[in-house]
Formats: C-alpha cells, structure tokens, sequence
C-alpha cells in the first residue's frame, strides 16, 4: 500500500478531536507530533476501541452469559513427530485445547473460563498436555466474547477486536476481519452521506456476529457432560432463539438450512449437530425414492473413489517440503 501512495505514521494517539455540531472524528493528535485528519477513520485499536468506544461512547454487547471462556494461555513446542493435516481441539474440565502443527514447531492454547478455572490451574492443565520441549515462556491472554453494539458510528468504522471477539473455536477472527473490508469497500461513503450505508452496515455486521456466536454456542450446548460447573452450565443454559429453532427443526425432521452469512455450510451445522448426540427423528420422504440396494451401491462406489484419490496423494509433511517451505526455522 506504501508503493501505491499510502502515507504510514507511527505513534500513539494522544487526544481525539470531534466536530461540535455532528460529532464526527476530525483529527487525531500522536505524540510524535503528528496530526491526522480525516474524513472517514477506521478503529483497529483491539479490545479497548479507544475511538468507537472510548470517543465516541458505543457499548459492547457482552455474550460471556453464552459463551464462558474469558482467558487462554498459548505456548509454542518443538515438534515431536511429522506434522498432521489438522488442529486437534480436546476440551477440558473448563473449556478446550488446541494443538496446531506447523513446520518447526508446535502451538498450543487452552481456551477457559476464570469462573470455573484458576490460571495457575489452567497452565497446569496444558503442560500436561504438551509432548515437545517448551520453546516460548506462556503467554496469557484475556477476552470477553461479544460484539460493539455499532460497528459504524459517525463516520467511524471499527474492524478486528474493535468491534468485537468471538472465543476461538472456529478461528474466525481473520475471516471476521476481511468481510468487515470487503463490507466497507461495497458500502464506502463516497458521497460524505454516510447513514443509511452505515445502517446497513451494522446490520450485516450484526447479523454476521450473531450466526457464527450461534454456531460456537451449538459446540458446548449440546455436550452430555456432567463432570464439572462449567459443562452443567452449558448443558442447562437457555440458548438464542435462532440457535434453539434450527436445532428445534433438525431434531424433529431432520431439515437444515445455509446460515445467512455462508461461512458455515449445511454441512457444518449437520456434521456438530449429528457429531455431538443430536439426531433427527424423522427424515425428508425423497430419501426413500432410491432403493436400499441401489442406495448402498452408491455410497460403496463414492467411498472407493475416495479411498482410490487419498491413495495416490502425498503424505502432509512431503506435500509441505514440495509446494509450501517454510523460509527459515521460526523461535
């Protein structure tokens, strides 16, 4: 962006100015020196919204009623063995643990809620569940899950963290940040009149947020576990009404839908529901139009013709060295 004209500056914003009459951002002040004006300013300021939220007063819907886990805790290991084509996630007492391959190392997190679980109790958790030597020292992060109620206010837009955080289940939150531009690219206020594109926007945007938090929400509320306060809690909570219709419809007819937003196909939403206990009572008549026999006949020649594709493919490790290196060992 630099090459194409863009203009970086450095430096930590030490006063915001607002017009007086419409209460949009005009200026920013760094303590470099340097001031920013502007007609149009985009918040990427993290969890602590310093212009949508501080400056301009928009509050933050807070989920963590739905969705418990509050901290994590990462650490980076040396690699034991070749890496696997997937994350593992193993949940725990009081919430989950990711192990991430990649080429020189390892990551891992564990995801958990400071209702149910101490730190101390939680970095504990997670080492016994490392299998290489620690190469980073543990580093503690602490969230609360929700979205800003506006995501665009006045004449600005906030984007990633500023506008709010969904746990990691789903690893969502880059996605999360390219729909957001993408969003404003097609909703730019070109013109300077801004309102209805950022209504539009914030619906979008609410929309969006609401579907994946449901989709998390599906993860946990349909857990049979009982072995400690954190899964009792999820097991027993009452659930967003869009989340508690679509389970409604699956578990009596089978019938599932696209969510409005395309990140999670049928698929997706049939593979947890089915995956995690939830199975429909009745099924679509179409299903019986093709005989047992002929249906049998087909599912057997399409798994063959899996099992004949993976067989001629290369293992993940050798897939890597050939297409995708890694330039140098990261520490």
């Amino acid at each position: 962006s630099e090459a194409a004209g863009v203009t970086r500056c450095e430096g930590k914003i030490q006063s915001v100015d607002t017009d007086p009459q419409s209460g949009n951002l005009t200026r920013l002040s760094l303590d470099t020196g340097i001031t920013i004006e502007g007609d149009v300013f985009i918040d990427c300021t993290g969890f602590r919204g310093l212009l949508i939220g501080e400056h301009l007063g928009v509050g933050y819907e807070d989920w963590s009623h739905w969705l418990a886990a509050d901290r994590a805790i990462a650490i980076q290991t040396q690699s034991t063995e070749a890496p696997k084509p997937y994350t593992i996630a193993t949940a725990h007492k009081a919430g989950w643990q990711w192990r991430i391959p990649l080429q020189s190392r390892v990551g891992n997190g564990i995801v958990y809620s400071s209702r149910y679980l101490s730190d101390e109790d939680a970095l504990a958790t997670l080492k016994q569940n490392l299998d290489g030597e620690m190469l980073t020292e543990p580093r503690y992060l602490k969230f609360k899950t929700g979205r800003r109620e506006k995501a665009w206010h006045k004449n600005c837009i906030a984007v990633g963290l500023a506008s709010g955080f969904l746990e990691p289940l789903e690893s969502t939150s880059i996605h999360l940040v390219t729909t957001a531009l993408i969003r404003l690219m097609k909703l730019f206020p070109f013109s300077g009149d801004h309102q209805l594109l950022a209504e539009q926007y914030n619906r979008e945007t609410q929309k969006e947020m609401e579907t994946i938090r449901d989709f998390i929400i599906l993860h946990y509320n349909l857990t049979k576990r009982t072995d400690s306060d954190f899964w009792e809690h999820y097991r027993t909570m009452e659930i967003p009404e869009p989340l508690a219709h679509r389970m409604a419809i699956f578990a009596s007819n089978g019938y599932v839908w696209p969510d409005d937003v395309a990140l999670f196909r049928v698929d997706s939403w049939v593979q947890v529901m089915m995956g995690q206990g939830l199975m429909p009572a009745q099924h679509h008549g179409a299903s019986r139009m093709l005989p047992t026999d002929s249906l049998k006949q087909q599912l057997s020649a399409f798994k063959q013709s899996v099992n004949n594709a993976l067989g001629q493919l290369p293992a993940h490790a050798d897939f890597i060295a050939r297409y995708c290196p890694a330039s140098e060992q990261v520490k």
